[in-house]
This record gives C-alpha cells, sequence and structure tokens, in this order.
C-alpha cells in the first residue's frame, strides 16, 4: 500500500513540474511577445516623430530659404532620430530574431 502511494505520489509530482514547465514557457512567450509589442510602437512613434521634423524642414525651406542655419539644424534633428529608429529595429532582430 505505502509503495503504491509513494509511485502516485510521484507522479503527481512529474505532472506538477510538466504543467510549471509549460506555463513557464507560455509565460516567456508572451513577455517576448510584449517585448516585440513595445519595440514596434516605439518605432512608430520615432517615425511619427520623424515625420513632423521632415514637415518642419520643408516649412523652414519655404518660409526663409536662405536660413540655413535652422533648416541644418532642423536636418540633424532627423538623422538623430533616423538613427535611433535603426538601432530600435536592429535591437528587436537580434533580440527576438
Amino acid at each position: 500500500m505505502e509503495e503504491e502511494q509513494k509511485k502516485q505520489l510521484e507522479r503527481q509530482m512529474e505532472e506538477a513540474c510538466l504543467k510549471l514547465e509549460m506555463e513557464m514557457e507560455h509565460a516567456a512567450h508572451e513577455h517576448q511577445a510584449m517585448l516585440l509589442r513595445q519595440g514596434i510602437y516605439l518605432v512608430q512613434d520615432v517615425k511619427l516623430h520623424i515625420y513632423d521634423l521632415i514637415d518642419e524642414c520643408c516649412t523652414v525651406r519655404l518660409k526663409s530659404p536662405n536660413n540655413a542655419r535652422s533648416l541644418r539644424s532642423t536636418q540633424v534633428e532627423v538623422a538623430k532620430w533616423a538613427l535611433l529608429v535603426s538601432r530600435t529595429k536592429m535591437s528587436l532582430i537580434w533580440s527576438h530574431g
């Protein structure tokens, strides 16, 4: 009788371990999906900011074509944000690829 209880307890422990492993794997996948979504949202936000800066460049160019300093600083801002998008995309690829 005692041997039977021991075997039953071992089976229950094995089942509990397998269930826990599956839950942990599921949680890891959910976490990875959440990180990917956050990265995608970040890239989208940065792209919108870049579009705004490009519009600003066009506006500066139209309002005062000779104002090279203002235009140049806006172009530098666009380049910085574009670099951020590129790095974020690469980071997403490397960490979740």
